[in-house]
């Protein structure tokens, strides 16, 4: 299964292109615009479906806080300055550029502050496009409760950097030992040491605000959602609270996060959904499942095939798509179709296509 959203941004649309269930990035927010593309160019569209920015630009990411990064298509102009095609800025709702496109690559604002690259380094610029954190970065991602993952160089150790581009703390390597590090979510970030020599002898846990790095007897960890996290131990899955107090024994198959009161688990060969106490609410009949969404979950039939069921486990939006992502302000994203002929865009609450675009591919 491959987990990527498929609008996020045009230069990967095509990697998007794989069997499963697209995990949708976009925070909800009312009346925002979605990236859509025609004929090489892209622009955005509303909810509703209307072209809203006119295709005319190179790659677009999402908007995020009323701006969204684009890359110019064109020479422009403005007074005495020429920007040069192929560079990135950002624009706002109307499709003007608020931050000229001087920039070889930006990203998506998080918490008021985009990451740019600047001849090959990475940092950060406000909304008036002042950079507030010099580029001097080999890898950078988005803020996340304050502070950001930075790594300085490909030899350095991974730290945690607040809005002024101070560094928080660091997280120290270890010799004979590889080492991962989440985002910050409901205060704690993925930790997973992996020891070169013994994969016996990886270690798995968190590390707060604090730095304090907390070590936890099992074989695998994940982002905490409202409030929980599952763990696996032994082929099987349960679930953690902030304190890491176990709160549904390691004994599942499959779970996924916990969303709008529900976690998706496996029983058997087959999916359903269960609440905290772990009392079964949509019996395992699907082949998979994904945590519920604004009310629709989606899951999948027997022949790999995605829909949409409600809270009651009705089926909503049928077995018809190859990848879905979750809804988001009532849109969700959806690719249908084989490699010869490629039908993709969003979909309403009804199943119903607001935008659409269908590629014919040579084999």
């Amino acid at each position: 299964m491959r987990v990527l959203g498929l609008f996020t941004f045009s230069l990967i649309i095509f990697a998007a292109m794989l069997p499963g269930y697209l995990y949708s990035q976009n925070t909800p927010s009312r009346g925002r615009l979605l990236p859509v593309e025609e004929n090489g160019k892209w622009g955005y569209i509303d909810l509703k479906g209307k072209v809203v920015i006119p295709f005319k630009f190179g790659a677009v990411g999402d908007f995020s806080e009323g701006i969204a990064p684009a890359k110019n298509d064109k020479r422009l102009a403005n007074g005495n300055l020429r920007f040069e095609m192929g560079r990135w800025g950002y624009i706002d709702q109307k499709g003007n550029w608020i931050i000229p496109p001087t920039f070889d690559y930006c990203f998506s604002f998080s918490e008021g502050l985009g990451e740019v690259r600047v001849g090959g380094k990475l940092g950060y610029v406000d909304r008036t496009g002042k950079i507030v954190i010099e580029p001097q970065f080999f890898h950078t991602e988005a803020f996340s409760e304050g502070l950001a993952k930075v790594i300085r160089d490909q030899n350095s150790s991974k730290e945690f950097i607040d809005k002024t581009g101070k560094t928080i703390f660091k997280i120290e390597k270890i010799e004979g030992m590889g080492i991962s590090v989440g985002n910050f979510r409901d205060g704690y970030a993925t930790l997973f040491y992996w020891n070169l020599n013994d994969r016996q002898r990886d270690k798995y846990g968190y590390v707060d605000k604090n730095s304090v790095i907390t070590i936890l007897p099992y074989r695998g960890t994940s982002d905490f959602h409202n409030g929980l996290a599952s763990v696996f131990n032994g082929g099987k899955n349960g679930f953690i609270d902030t304190n890491f107090e176990l709160v549904i024994p390691v004994k599942y198959d499959d779970a996924k996060a916990f969303s709008e009161g529900l976690i998706a688990v496996q029983i058997g060969d087959k999916y359903g959904y269960m609440d905290r106490n772990e009392d079964i609410v949509i019996p395992a009949k699907f082949e998979d499942a994904e945590p519920f969404k604004e009310g629709l979950a989606a899951v999948a039939d027997e022949d790999g095939k995605w829909g949409f069921i409600n809270r009651k486990g009705n089926l909503i939006i049928d077995y018809k798509f190859e990848e879905v992502s979750s809804f988001n302000d009532g849109i969700a994203e959806v690719r249908t179709g084989d490699d010869i002929s490629l039908l993709y865009g969003y979909i309403d609450v009804k199943g119903n296509f607001i935008w659409r675009n269908k590629k014919y591919l040579k084999k």
